[in-house]
């Protein structure tokens, strides 16, 4: 039975193997039969076994046509095959092909086999790759010639689903969304020349648009700013993610649950670049406090406030500086709640409240619903020549084309 060319690869990649280039004498070959193989040496019998015929004996034996002399040959259709000899002494000896260079390690026995590549024409290869005559560097001569260049954005998140709750884990796409994914693409207006290619993988995607977008939609008032956090918490409890909920759940009627989220567990509401939050002087004190002193240093007011820098941290510094118009035709402009100072930092400008939490929500509903808007303005359409965007995507759960992309 012959393998498929995904089990094939599987082995490949599940394997350590060594191609070294070929010498004379090595073996096996194409032959009007098909691949010949190749023994020498004293035995009672010789035989074949591989992945070809299951590692059974029995199927495939060498015949001795000088002494010590046995050959072989079968057909193979096109692919990547492993191979031993057993050689009947006093007893059964599994080797490999000693004039064959090109050896595999099989990562589940530690087995070391022989291995070939039968090509689409016949043929046999027995090197994994053609050297090059020089080794490739990034010196080049100038020219004086146009140097192109290929910017590739890669927006990539990995599914954070709890699929029994049906929740988020991680807020990364939310934070990313705000800070990362509408700005990248809506800076090159300004740009108008320049060109680039965005991969927005289908598991980013997936999370921004379900629960970021649609679960939030019907509770955002985007004109007011502010979301129905009643009607929220009736019909889509625990279903964004746990910051969402704490940032429209009263601080005062926090939980033991709701305090681990904020500030105890691994993706809590310090998990902050230490960049970032040096722009941020109030926020960093909060979680020096917090550091020094524990949970029973934090107010109540405390906690209202990291949950809200939470948010305003994460947000790309154009919506705090002043009014930008998204791709839907709404605006976002933080400017009355932070002052930028001399030195590039923000404070506050008031003492926040529950409405100004529940704002960040509204603030974050409309961005993260402009992202897939921008990109849709932005595309590159051949037929008109116009754009700047091209998008692609890579595989669900991860990009998995630099794993199978051949760089040689």
């Amino acid at each position: 039975m012959r393998m498929t060319w995904i089990r094939r690869c599987a082995l490949i990649a599940l394997a350590c193997i060594w191609f070294i280039p070929c010498c004379a004498l090595g073996q096996p070959k194409a032959v009007s039969e098909g691949v010949e193989f190749i023994y020498r040496g004293t035995a009672r019998s010789v035989e074949l076994v591989g992945d070809f015929n299951q590692w059974r004996r029995g199927v495939d034996s060498l015949h001795e046509s000088n002494y010590g002399f046995w050959h072989g040959a079968r057909s193979f259709n096109p692919g990547i095959y492993r191979y031993n000899f057993v050689v009947q002494l006093d007893s059964a000896v599994w080797v490999i092909d000693s004039a064959n260079p090109a050896r595999m390690v099989d990562g589940a026995n530690s087995t070391l086999h022989s291995v070939f590549i039968v090509q689409e024409d016949g043929t046999v290869l027995l090197e994994a790759y053609t050297k090059r005559e020089s080794a490739m560097n990034d010196d080049y001569p100038r020219s004086g010639k146009t140097l192109y260049l290929n910017i590739i954005w890669h927006q990539h998140q990995p599914l954070y689903l709890d699929p029994e709750s049906d929740q988020l884990q991680g807020p990364w796409v939310r934070t990313h969304a705000t800070k990362d994914y509408y700005d990248m693409a809506a800076i090159l207006e300004k740009y108008p020349n320049v060109h680039c290619t965005v991969n927005l993988t289908s598991s980013l995607l997936l999370q921004l648009q379900e629960y970021y977008v649609n679960r939030l939609k019907s509770f955002v008032d985007v004109k007011k700013n502010t979301v129905n956090a009643k009607a929220y918490f009736a019909e889509m409890e625990g279903k964004t993610d746990p910051w969402i909920d704490l940032a429209l759940k009263e601080t005062k009627k926090f939980n033991e649950n709701d305090i681990s989220f904020l500030l105890k567990k691994v993706w809590n509401a310090f998990g902050v670049s230490e960049v970032v939050m040096t722009r941020f002087p109030e926020y960093k004190a909060l979680k020096e406090k917090y550091i020094n002193g524990g949970l029973d240093a934090m107010t109540e007011q405390d906690k209202r406030e990291v949950k809200f820098w939470f948010y305003l941290a994460n947000m790309d510094p154009d919506f705090l500086e002043g009014p930008v118009k998204l791709a839907t035709g709404l605006t976002v402009d933080l400017g009355d709640l932070v002052a930028k100072n001399s030195d590039g930092t923000y404070t506050l400008k008031r003492k926040i409240g529950e409405e100004d939490c529940k704002r960040m929500v509204a603030e974050t509903y409309k961005i993260c619903a402009a992202i897939v808007p921008i990109h849709k303005k932005l595309m590159f359409r051949p037929s008109k020549g116009t754009g700047q965007i091209e998008v692609v995507t890579t595989a669900y759960y991860h990009p998995i084309l630099p794993l199978i992309y051949d760089s040689d």
